[in-house]
């Protein structure tokens, strides 16, 4: 058996990791960690100013930026292949970047609905589609999708189309992770409930923030860093055998949905 110090070792150095939405809350936690672990991250965000902003916070291994929009199927692959030629090779695809409109559902245009589910779903499918078949050839890959537990369980707060788009997300990877598993490739999701994020807090009312932090058995918010600590475990050396597996971090709030 590998010494306790190995083990506590995610076994990221050298490995190439796209982080999306690298610019949020979340998603630039993420891309920290990452770094910080020893991968090579190349992130990406729709925002290029406040990517350069997050990027100046990230220690440890090396990184990229490039800005892109991901609802453009396009931009998807331009994203996996300015990745794997970065530093030859794409081990990791952590896909953090969402589109949250609220809007009651009488009241949600067409375009609006089509630009959440281009961002949040379609833009899933087709980078897979453009990392997969890197990762099929060298044998390895560890693929992260973000879904919401609003994709299982419905919106409670005037967001039926994200939550539409996120449900999405589920069959997405669960096909992967039953079609590539023998490619060494694991695909699984993460559903974080009411993290501490701009995102969160847009559009919300106070009521309804103290409504969902009340619904919250740990009575608070999450830190984005709670759920970077999560991908952590599915890309490093300790979910190697979680494939298909949807990852709830929030807090006890829908335990039992």
């Amino acid at each position: 058996m590998a010494p306790v110090s190995d083990m506590l070792d995610p076994d990221l150095q050298g490995r190439t990791a796209i982080v999306t939405g690298a610019a949020g809350g979340i998603g630039r936690q993420v891309a920290r960690l990452l770094s910080a672990a020893g991968a090579h991250v190349f992130a990406t965000d729709v925002d290029a100013e406040a990517l350069t902003v997050a990027a100046a916070d990230w220690e440890g291994g090396s990184h990229q930026t490039m800005a892109a929009d991901l609802g453009e199927t396009s931009e998807c692959r331009r994203l996996v292949e300015a990745a794997h030629r970065s530093n030859g090779r794409l081990d990791i695809l952590v896909a953090v970047h969402a589109l949250l409109v609220r809007r009651e559902m009488a009241e949600v245009e067409a375009a609006e609905f089509d630009r959440q589910m281009n961002v949040n779903a379609r833009a899933h499918y087709f980078l897979a589609q453009a990392a997969l078949p890197l990762m099929t050839k060298a044998g390895f890959g560890r693929i992260v999708l973000f879904t919401s537990p609003a994709g299982y369980m419905g919106s409670v707060a005037r967001a039926s189309a994200y939550a539409m788009s996120k449900g999405a997300s589920v069959g997405i990877a669960r096909s992967i992770a039953r079609q590539h598993g023998r490619d060494n490739i694991t695909c699984n999701l993460i559903a974080p409930g009411s993290i501490d994020t701009s995102m969160l807090r847009e559009d919300l009312g106070s009521d309804e923030l103290e409504s969902i932090v009340g619904a919250i058995p740990l009575r608070r918010l999450g830190d984005p860093a709670e759920i970077a600590y999560a991908v952590l475990f599915l890309v490093g050396r300790w979910g190697s055998y979680v494939n298909g597996h949807m990852l709830v971090v929030d807090g006890g709030a829908t335990m039992g949905a």
